[in-house]
Formats: C-alpha cells, sequence, structure tokens
C-alpha cells in the first residue's frame, strides 16, 4: 500500500433546519459583521432574504453581493472585494452553488493579502489562514463547500484558473437538507448525477487511496440509491410515468458526456496540466456507458412535468421495486453502476 496523507480543517453542520444555527456559527467565529455573497438567482427565490433575517434578528451586521455569473470572474471577484472593503465586513457567508463559494474564496484571500487572484493561481501559493469564511451549499453537486479551490475565469484570455490551498476550505459549512428540497427536478437530478461522477472519478483515481475509496465507495451507494426517490418526492401527485422517458432523460445526460469527451478531455487537461487527452476521452466515454447502463430501465412514476427541449423530467414517488439496491455487493459493483477498473 502506498503512503498518504489527510487533513480535514473544517466544523461541517448537518440537519435539517440547521441553518437556524448560524447566528451560533457567527458568534464562534466571533463575527459581527458579514458580507453575504450570493446571486439574484437565490434572492428571486427568498433564499437570501431567509438567511438575511437570521443575521439580523441576531443583531450582526451584514453586506450583500449578488452580482456574480454561474462561472466568475476575476471583475467578479474585483467587485465583491470592494463591497466587503467599503462595509467594514470582516467575514464571508458564501450562499449557494459554486459560483458563489468560488468568489468567497478569492474575496477571502484578497482582503486578507491584497494582490490579484492571478498571483495565486496554482498549488500552495496562498500564504496562510484567510478571513472566516461559512458556506451554506443550496445544491448538492458541487461539493464548493468543503474543497480547497477556488476556480476563477480570466475573461480576456477566457482561462479557468485554480487557487488551491487548504486554507480557502470554510471554516464551517452548514448543510440543510431544507434548503435543496425546493429546486426545479431538473437541477436536483443534474447536481445528483455530478456529484455521482465525482466520487467514481476520484475511486477511479490513480492518486487513490484507502481514505478516498472509503469516501467514493459510500457516497456512490447513497447517491445510486436515493437519486430517483430524491428527485421524485418533492411533490405527490401520482400519475403513470412511462419508462421511455425514464431513460430518455438517463440517456440524454449520458449521450451528452460521451459526444464532448473530446472537449471535455482538452478542458480537463488544458487547466489542470495534468493527464493525456487519449486516457482523459477515454474515462469520459466509460463514464458515461457506466452510468447509462447503471441507470436504464430504473423506472419511476408520477409524471408532473416533461421538458421536451432537455429531455428532463419532473417525477413524483418512485416505484420501490425498481429503485437500484443501495448495498454495493463488492468492490467492484457499488450502487447501480460498476465503475471501470483502474
Amino acid at each position: 500500500m502506498k503512503d498518504f496523507s489527510f487533513k480535514i480543517p473544517q466544523e461541517i453542520i448537518f440537519g435539517k433546519g440547521s441553518l437556524s444555527r448560524l447566528p451560533e456559527v457567527l458568534k464562534a467565529a466571533n463575527c459581527k459583521k458579514v458580507l453575504l455573497v450570493s446571486d439574484h438567482g437565490l434572492e428571486s427565490v427568498g433564499v437570501v432574504a431567509k438567511v438575511e433575517k437570521i443575521i439580523t434578528e441576531a443583531g450582526l451586521g451584514y453586506a450583500q453581493f449578488l452580482g456574480l455569473q454561474p462561472n466568475p470572474t476575476i471583475d467578479n471577484v474585483n467587485a465583491a472585494l470592494e463591497v466587503y472593503k467599503s462595509s467594514g465586513a470582516e467575514s464571508i457567508i458564501a450562499l449557494g452553488g459554486g459560483g458563489p463559494m468560488d468568489v468567497a474564496k478569492s474575496v477571502g484571500l484578497l482582503a486578507t493579502y491584497g494582490g490579484k487572484v492571478t498571483d495565486y493561481a496554482g498549488f500552495g501559493k496562498v500564504p496562510g489562514p484567510v478571513v472566516p469564511m461559512i458556506a451554506i451549499p443550496t445544491t448538492a453537486g458541487t461539493g464548493s463547500e468543503v474543497t480547497a479551490s477556488s476556480v476563477i475565469t480570466d475573461s480576456e484570455t477566457h482561462f479557468k484558473m485554480a487557487v488551491i490551498s487548504y486554507y480557502l476550505i470554510p471554516g464551517y459549512a452548514l448543510l440543510d437538507p431544507e434548503l435543496i428540497m425546493t429546486v426545479p427536478a431538473k437541477i436536483a437530478a443534474a447536481c445528483g448525477v455530478d456529484a455521482f461522477v465525482h466520487a467514481e472519478e476520484a475511486y477511479v483515481s490513480k492518486m487513490a487511496n484507502p481514505f478516498t475509496d472509503a469516501m467514493a465507495e459510500k457516497a456512490m451507494e447513497l447517491i445510486g440509491g436515493n437519486i430517483r426517490q430524491f428527485v421524485a418526492s418533492r411533490d405527490n401527485e401520482e400519475a403513470a410515468y412511462p419508462q421511455e422517458k425514464v431513460d430518455a432523460a438517463c440517456r440524454a445526460v449520458c449521450k451528452a458526456v460521451y459526444d464532448n469527451a473530446e472537449m471535455l478531455a482538452h478542458m480537463a487537461v488544458d487547466e489542470t496540466r495534468m493527464g493525456r487527452y487519449d486516457s482523459k476521452i477515454a474515462k469520459c466515454r466509460n463514464k458515461s456507458k457506466t452510468v447509462w447502463l447503471g441507470m436504464k430501465g430504473k423506472k419511476s412514476r408520477g409524471i408532473i412535468d416533461w421538458d421536451e427541449d432537455t429531455q428532463i423530467a419532473k417525477v413524483a414517488s418512485p416505484s420501490a421495486s425498481s429503485v437500484p439496491s443501495p448495498r454495493p455487493r463488492t468492490r467492484s459493483s457499488p450502487s447501480c453502476t460498476t465503475p471501470p477498473a483502474r
């Protein structure tokens, strides 16, 4: 067995309604005024207001920055940094998906050490701890609340750079299931598949070790056994749901990965400067086949809405008899898929 090491420099709070514990976390981090980084989408559905109410009722001050895009840019970071400085904030709350998390991390870095995002691109260039950060994810796909990287796009060169350091991991992560229970079905499905592929990629990685294998196997077991129920359970309407439409939704996602394997491989190698194009292409295609073979024929029922353009469905309760078994039989056969051999 090869040598390995790991550390988890973070406090994770999980539970339904755990968002209400935000004042407790702010107090533990000795925060009196915060910058709330989120987006207009979450503002429009009332999530931002919900968090703001909790902050104000706790007697704390806050400023907000919502002007970012799905793939945040250097300009987004600089604009958020100006709000942080002018407001007198002492800490940052990142509310949302990967975009707000990435911006919050870079703002925390620049607020502490100055300079430009490009100065810190790459591995291990962050000199030390940054301002206190609290991550509140509203999706389950990116996992940015527990990762050590901030991915920011340079609008001039269209290059996605990654600042990677353990110092960028938020000190606290509040994982409240209620925040993801009202997302649209197609978002829930996409995030679930995203998380599953992250786990599968870790499982087949040549850098895998016993710790990462354990996490990856458990993640695939939980996602594979629960994604259909999760996507289905937010509504109670009952109706027949044709199997061909279930398969069409699964097939559309997997086909998109397969058809774009070369582009995805080039993006991966160009941005990380690691790996080979041919092996990345093969990995993308093998994964898409594996996921499709594991998902097809697993019927749900209770159609509520069907989007012909995206081929994504919103469903109610699934057929229990057709849900994949959540218990992996062997190492080579976790959940509903069989990862390619390393």
